[in-house]
């Protein structure tokens, strides 16, 4: 029952976070509702925390069979995420810091909240330790790719090098079209692709 109840409070919780618009008016209704909102869930999360460390211990735990808390990696993410919203609790209600560069960018982490529901669905896990375990492979296929995007880059300089932009002359910049080919408009009735190309080049 109590994974049940933290696990509706960081969907909840998750939901007001989306809602959380920054261009909304500091002195708006919504904006003091969502702000009042986050100070409850903080708290509670805050409060979650600590039973844990309690239960648990925080580093070492005298239960071999029950490890502490830290020593949880999924329990690290929640610790993370817990210190980073009471950060963003003491910005929001310090005058001045609110405005500090290092601490704007700190709120922007809140957005790892929805991550703590993985530490509590046992297929959520699995699916992120099989992610974790195949970015190795990721990362060979990645390098594989790279090298045809550079021998294609290579091959289509050496095709097309300075052939797609030589049509524009500093001397047609007053034109609307700012162009040596009018566009739409020619002898030959080539389109002005077929026009460009075979302008000379500078």
């Amino acid at each position: 029952l109590f994974d049940q109840v933290v696990v509706v409070l960081i969907l909840v919780s998750s939901i007001m976070l989306g809602l959380d618009w920054p261009s909304f008016p500091p002195s708006s209704m919504w904006n003091t509702v969502i702000k009042k909102i986050d100070i409850i869930f903080t708290v509670l999360f805050v409060l979650e925390m600590l039973l844990k460390i309690i239960v648990h211990g925080f580093i070492l735990s005298e239960n071999k069979n029950r490890p502490a808390y830290l020593r949880v990696s999924w329990n690290v993410l929640d610790f993370f995420v817990v210190c980073v919203s009471i950060i963003n609790l003491i910005a929001n209600n310090v005058d001045g810091l609110d405005a500090v560069g290092p601490l704007r960018a700190i709120r922007a982490l809140r957005a790892l909240r929805p991550l703590r529901l993985v530490a509590r669905m046992e297929n959520m896990r699995i699916v992120v330790s099989t992610l974790l375990g195949a970015v190795p492979a990721v990362g060979t296929f990645g390098i594989f790719m790279l090298l045809f995007v550079i021998i294609f880059a290579i091959l289509f300089m050496q095709m097309y090098g300075g052939r797609l932009g030589y049509c524009l002359d500093p001397h047609f910049e007053g034109e609307d079209y700012g162009s040596r080919v009018i566009p739409g408009a020619n002898e030959t009735y080539e389109n002005d692709y077929l026009e460009c190309m075979a302008l000379p080049r500078y």
